[in-house]
């Protein structure tokens, strides 16, 4: 069972959505406006980008016929664990038509 409390496992989640979802086209823009405060497209682009990355390595490894569980999430900043509260989301789906599953609200704290 999965710690759902960790930064990990945070990471470790959305990324395996993208990975699950490869055909996925997130707006930015409208990520950025739920997300509220000073989150602009460039924002979320930059972060999604890491969870992107982190989604081709728990494909590839599904791929090998490898548990993704093995694979190390890590950041940019070099650690596998937030900070405090630096780094926070929640998820909600909506999935009423397949090109617009997702709606995803990123809270990320720097």
């Amino acid at each position: 069972m999965p710690n759902w409390k960790t930064y990990e496992s945070s990471v470790r989640l959305l990324s395996a959505i993208v990975a699950a979802h490869p055909g996925l086209k997130l707006n930015y823009d409208d990520v950025a406006r739920f997300y509220g405060g000073d989150a602009k497209y460039k924002a979320v682009w930059s972060r999604m980008t890491q969870i992107k990355n982190t989604a081709k390595l728990l494909t590839a490894a599904v791929d090998n016929g490898q548990d993704p569980i093995n694979v190390e999430i890590s950041d940019t900043r070099g650690s596998t664990k937030a900070q405090g509260s630096d780094w926070h989301f929640s998820l909600a789906f909506s999935c009423s038509s397949a090109p617009t599953c997702l709606a995803l609200f990123c809270n990320f704290y720097y």
